[in-house]
């Protein structure tokens, strides 16, 4: 195997360029400052998966009433998970509210069930 030899000028300032910009991409989003009056909130999402969906409510079969995001792929519950004593802090502020919003596939069929059992009797069997 042959002797590594040193690297050009030309290369270490390619080399030094590709390493500037993958650091500039893997930057981390600046962080807000503090400010009380802006309420924010933890959400757990797939990423890329907010945009271009909409957040609705429906009746749930177990709860009563839920909220659902639904967009042109997805249909997911929004859960809502309270411990209670909790906070966040997110760059130089404290979220108070320690609750946690879990984004979670959910199929549809399990909001129509309800209705449907509730008029099983109207429906017939193609048989009959």
């Amino acid at each position: 195997m042959p002797p590594k030899t040193r690297k050009t000028k030309k290369e270490d300032v390619e080399e030094e360029e590709a390493i500037d910009e993958i650091l500039e991409e893997t930057k981390p989003a600046k962080l807000p400052e503090n400010d009380p009056s802006y309420a924010r909130k933890i959400v757990v999402a797939k990423s890329g998966s907010l945009p271009n969906s909409r957040i609705i409510k429906l009746r749930h079969p177990k709860e009563g009433c839920a909220l659902f995001r639904i967009s042109d792929t997805h249909f997911d519950e929004i859960l809502a998970i309270n411990d209670g004593h909790r906070s966040f802090f997110y760059g130089e502020s404290i979220i108070e509210n320690g609750t946690v919003h879990l984004i979670a596939p959910f199929n549809p069929i399990f909001i129509c069930l309800p209705f449907l059992h509730k008029t099983a009797d109207k429906f017939l069997e193609i048989d009959e």
